[in-house]
């Protein structure tokens, strides 16, 4: 969904991978998308490895649980911005596009 958006995306295969893919990356991190619960590492954990490496690097999660689920069990905090499950591609790319420029696509369109 993401490239077709038009943004090069690496795909790891877990939170393992991407640390890896984080590590050996050339170039900077503009974003980085993550569930929130994964095998390994919460993607709080990966979040906070990958914005130590590349602290210019904004942070997306997403997850099938609520919000107020997560919250509640200390696996995110109110700062963070969450994209909740499911969703369409619509509503992904606007929230890279939020995440990374901190408005939505169509404020941007308007300007």
């Amino acid at each position: 969904m993401l490239t077709a958006g038009g943004y090069q995306v690496p795909a790891p295969d877990d939170s393992t991978a991407a640390l890896d893919t984080a590590r050996h990356h050339d170039e900077r991190i503009d974003l980085l998308l993550t569930d929130v619960v994964m095998p390994h590492l919460l993607g709080t954990a990966l979040a906070g490895q990958v914005t130590a490496m590349y602290p210019e690097t904004k942070v997306l999660f997403i997850s099938g649980y609520a919000t107020p689920v997560l919250a509640a069990h200390g696996t995110i905090g109110p700062d963070v911005t969450l994209l909740e499950r499911p969703f369409t591609r619509t509503h992904l790319i606007a929230a890279v596009h939020e995440a990374m420029h901190g408005d939505s696509p169509e404020a941007t369109s308007r300007r």
